[in-house]
């Protein structure tokens, strides 16, 4: 599921900044960088098996009676 948080959450962090108009530009910044460097974190803890030629993969079944799935696949 982390994989899908690292597609996600920046998408989070454009969203937030609109629905927090009455806040400062200052806050706003912040809340829309937090989410984008929370997946930047996500991606350097995976860095080294990544680098060492690993795959991560997460595959859910989305409407199997059309054999059709979400696949996330994360590669060097």
């Amino acid at each position: 599921m982390a994989l899908a948080l690292v597609i996600f959450l920046p998408l989070l962090g454009a969203l937030l900044p609109a629905l927090n108009r009455n806040a400062t530009t200052r806050v706003l910044a912040l809340l829309a960088a937090l989410p984008v460097s929370i997946s930047f974190l996500i991606l350097l803890y995976w860095a080294p098996a990544i680098m060492d030629g690993h795959t991560l993969v997460r595959e859910l079944s989305w409407a199997p009676s059309l054999g059709l799935s979400f696949a996330l696949r994360l590669d060097g």
